[in-house]
């Protein structure tokens, strides 16, 4: 039996015996590569977004079946009025990024305008996201991923030049813990990590 494989089998041995722990909290630490896709609105109100600087600093863990909220981000449109091709759907995705753990969870949205009230001088848009999404982690467990509903309603429509310029929804994004991932325990880390050390230095003896 080669070198190689003895200390392979060792470690799988080790990990057998020392068993992994099953946590039950997790750290989160959001990356600042966020960013939210809008270019699916340009044929119909044409929406704009920008993510909060603050989101990269949110670091916050989570016990199972816990949830955490902050905000990240803020939309609104530039158009000028609501026309009859803002009337019809146009598609958003939310790229979330962490950086632990290390991905990024993507989530799909629809806005369309909105036209009533007399003679249509009620105007705004609605953003609704698609349900939370569950996404898993690379060594076991999983979380989920929500961004909040928004809806803008102005009495007097009157564009980016007007009253209503400013006008904006703040973005919530909700991270519930579902399953915490499994970890090692200290002890089979560590005698892992002296059966790869002895492997490496009998390779370098034997060369």
């Amino acid at each position: 039996m080669c070198a190689r494989l003895r200390v392979l089998l060792m470690a799988a041995f080790l990990m057998a015996a020392s068993g992994v722990a099953l946590a039950d909290s997790f750290t989160f630490d959001m990356g600042d590569s966020s960013w939210i896709d809008t270019s699916g609105t340009a044929s119909a109100l044409e929406m704009w977004a920008d993510v909060y600087g603050s989101v990269g600093s949110e670091v916050f863990t989570l016990n199972e079946g816990d949830s955490y909220s902050f905000l990240f981000a803020q939309m609104g449109t530039h158009e000028s009025d609501v026309n009859p091709d803002d009337l019809i759907p146009g598609a958003v995705t939310a790229y979330v990024d962490f950086d632990i753990p290390s991905l990024t969870g993507d989530v799909d949205g629809v806005t369309v305008g909105f036209r009533g009230g007399w003679l249509g001088f009620t105007q705004g848009w609605d953003l609704v996201w698609s349900d939370p999404v569950v996404v898993d982690f690379a060594g076991g467990g999983k979380f989920s991923l929500e961004l909040s509903d928004a809806s803008i309603r102005n009495g007097w429509w009157v564009g980016p030049d007007g009253l209503f310029d400013n006008a904006y929804a703040d973005i919530s994004a909700t991270v519930t813990l579902i399953d915490a991932p499994a970890i090692p325990e200290p002890a089979t880390i560590s005698l892992l990590g002296l059966a790869l050390a002895g492997w490496a230095v009998r390779r370098k003896i034997m060369a």
